[in-house]
C-alpha cells in the first residue's frame, strides 16, 4: 500500500551541481546529475510538439 506519511526524497534538488552540460559554442551549464556516474557524450533533442517524438530521435 502507498504510505501517505512518507515524503519523497527531494534533497538532490538543493544539492551542489554534479554534472555539466557543454554546448558546441562553448556555453556550459552546471546541473544535477541523476543516474549512472561517469563521463558521457550524447545529443540533446528538444521539441515542443505534443506528438512525433519518434521522428525526433
Amino acid at each position: 500500500m502507498f504510505n501517505k506519511e512518507k515524503k519523497a526524497d527531494l534533497n538532490f534538488l538543493s544539492s551542489q551541481p554534479t554534472g555539466i552540460l557543454v554546448f558546441e559554442n562553448g556555453l556550459s551549464i552546471p546541473a544535477i546529475g541523476i543516474g549512472h556516474e561517469g563521463h558521457s557524450v550524447g545529443e540533446v533533442c528538444f521539441n515542443t510538439s505534443m506528438t512525433g517524438y519518434q521522428e525526433i530521435i
